[in-house]
C-alpha cells in the first residue's frame, strides 16, 4: 500500500498503521522504527525499558518513540494488543523521556482503530481516504499532547536543540563539532550544553555520536550500501572508527548487524 504523504504539514509523511498481538506473557527485546513511533494500546500490561527509561504500560495509553529506540521488557498480562503509527515528521519535537508514556483514554483507541481500518482499505476513493486519514491523525496527536505537562512544552532551550538536531540530521557527514554548532546557529557553548541536555539529557556531541549510530543502524538493515559508504554517510572518516563505536553502543560490529534479522516492534 501507497504511504500517505503529507505535503506543507508538521506531519511529513505517515509510514505504516498497523495493530500487533503478543499473545504470551514473558521477556521480549525489540527497536522501535526510524522516525516517530506511536503505540495506542488496546489491551495487556507491560513492563519495559526503553532507552534506559523504566516504564509501565496499560490499556488506553500512547507510547511514543524515537529514532530506533532499544527496547526491552516483559509482557505481565499478554494479551498484549496495540496499535503502531510510524510517521515522520522532522520539525515535531517527541515528548520529553519522562512524559512519553501517555494516559489517552478511550477516544484516542476509537481513533486508532478507525485509522487502521482506513489503512487496510484500498477501495475507497484515494483523496477522500487521504484526507480521512490526515484529519484523525492530527486529531490523535491533539489528543495526546493535550495529555502532555505543559512544563515540557513550548521549551525555548529546548526548541533551540531540536532545530540543531533537525539541521544535523539532513546531512550528518558534515563536521558537527562544537564550534561549528555555535557558530552556524550564533551561540555560546554554555547554551548550546543546556539546550541539549534539557532537550536530550546528554552532552551534544554524545547525541549526535548516537544520531550518527542509529541512522547507519538503519542504513544496514534497509540499505544496500556498503559499511565504508554508510561510514562515511553519518560522518565517520574511517570505517574502524564506526566499527568501534558500533559495537561498543549495540554490542555487534556493523557487519555482523548485517547478518542478523532485526525484530519488527
Amino acid at each position: 500500500m501507497e504511504k500517505s504523504v503529507l505535503k506543507n504539514s508538521l506531519i511529513s509523511q505517515i509510514n505504516l498503521i498497523d495493530k500487533i498481538t503478543r499473545e504470551s506473557a514473558g521477556f521480549f527485546s525489540s527497536e522501535s522504527l526510524p522516525g516517530h513511533l506511536i503505540h495506542i494500546v488496546e489491551s495487556g500490561r507491560v513492563v519495559q525499558k526503553a532507552s534506559g527509561i523504566n516504564e509501565e504500560i496499560s490499556p488506553s495509553t500512547a507510547i511514543w518513540y524515537y529514532e530506533n529506540e532499544q527496547i526491552s521488557g516483559e509482557i505481565i498480562q499478554p494479551p498484549w494488543t496495540f496499535y503502531t503509527i510510524s510517521f515522520t515528521a522532522p520539525n515535531l519535537a517527541p515528548p520529553h523521556p519522562g512524559q512519553r508514556v501517555i494516559p489517552c483514554g478511550n477516544q484516542a483507541l476509537e481513533i486508532a482503530q478507525e485509522l487502521f481500518l482506513l489503512w487496510k482499505k484500498d477501495n475507497l476513493n484515494p483523496m477522500l481516504r487521504e484526507l480521512k486519514i490526515v484529519e484523525l491523525f492530527h486529531k490523535l496527536l491533539f489528543l495526546i499532547f493535550s495529555e502532555i505537562n505543559p512544563e515540557y512544552q513550548n521549551n525555548t532551550e529546548n526548541e533551540l536543540w531540536w532545530e540543531i538536531e533537525k539541521t544535523a540530521r539532513e546531512d550528518l557527514s558534515q563536521d558537527l563539532n562544537i564550534a561549528n554548532i555555535c557558530r552556524d546557529f550564533k551561540i555560546s557553548r554554555k547554551a548550546l550544553n543546556q539546550s541539549c541536555q534539557k532537550a536530550t539529557g546528554k552532552t551534544p556531541m554524545k547525541r549526535i555520536k548516537e544520531l550518527r549510530l542509529k541512522y547507519a543502524r538503519g542504513l544496514i538493515h534497509h540499505s544496500n550500501l556498503n559499511i565504508s559508504e554508510i561510514a562515511y554517510s553519518v560522518g565517520y572518516t574511517r570505517v574502524q572508527e564506526l566499527s568501534r563505536d558500533y559495537q561498543k553502543y549495540f554490542g555487534k560490529t556493523p557487519s555482523q548487524e548485517r547478518k542478523s534479522t532485526p525484530v519488527y516492534k
